[in-house]
């Protein structure tokens, strides 16, 4: 933007002045016109760049989100089947006290 503003500065200046051939100016337009399709063809490629990162980084955020979801659910199951597996445990204690009682009981 820099370079197009000296160009154009420069170009208005010769104009004003009559100064330079029309071979000159002819240039110094041309060299202006060039740069400001450089400028829109970098801003243009520049939002296209920033389009496709959101869009990515919207469909990471996605993976994300139900990644967290399979964890939290996997949580949740974790911690039934530890609950019911101490369940199972105080149950077979439980019962494998019943079972020397009986024993000893059987042996008197």
């Amino acid at each position: 933007e820099e370079e197009i503003a000296k160009l154009n500065s420069e170009l208005k200046e010769k104009e004003a002045a009559g100064a330079g051939t029309s071979s000159e100016l002819n240039e110094a337009r041309e060299a202006l016109a060039a740069c400001r399709e450089q400028l829109k063809s970098l801003e243009e490629s520049s939002g296209a760049a920033t389009r496709s990162a959101c869009a990515s980084a919207e469909a990471l955020e996605g993976q994300l989100k139900s990644c967290q979801l399979q964890l939290d659910e996997t949580g949740r199951r974790l911690q039934q089947e530890q609950a019911e597996t101490k369940e199972a445990i105080s149950k077979s204690e439980k019962l494998r006290n019943e079972l020397a009682e009986l024993k000893h009981s059987a042996e008197l």
